[in-house]
């Protein structure tokens, strides 16, 4: 699942992850987003600046590094302010006993 830092969509990304579903940063505004990379995740810089498809072979064994990435509640934390609240479409909490986002 595809998780853009701006629109955090917290009950959806919870409903996945208690489903098993693996969720994912994706950084639409690049590099602009973060100040700096947490120690030992400095690959991902490159692809968090660039996040479009690739062909180059190197790049995509660097993107699939993903066993190195470790965030701290510090890094997860500064993810949090990110968050803009602009979601239109996310203004039904009661969703039937369905606890995910009903336009997810």
């Amino acid at each position: 699942m595809q998780w853009p830092e701006e629109y955090k969509q917290r009950r959806l990304v919870n409903w996945a992850q208690s489903q098993g579903i693996q969720v994912i940063a994706d950084a639409s505004f690049g590099n602009a987003a973060f100040e700096k990379f947490p120690p030992g995740t400095e690959h991902l810089e490159n692809l968090m600046k660039h996040p479009m498809i690739t062909v180059k072979i190197k790049r995509m064994k660097t993107n699939l590094d993903i066993n190195n990435v470790k965030l701290d509640d510090q890094d997860l934390k500064s993810i949090d302010k990110l968050e803009a609240n602009a979601r239109f479409n996310d203004f039904f909490k009661n969703t039937y006993g369905f606890d995910f986002s009903v336009f997810a």
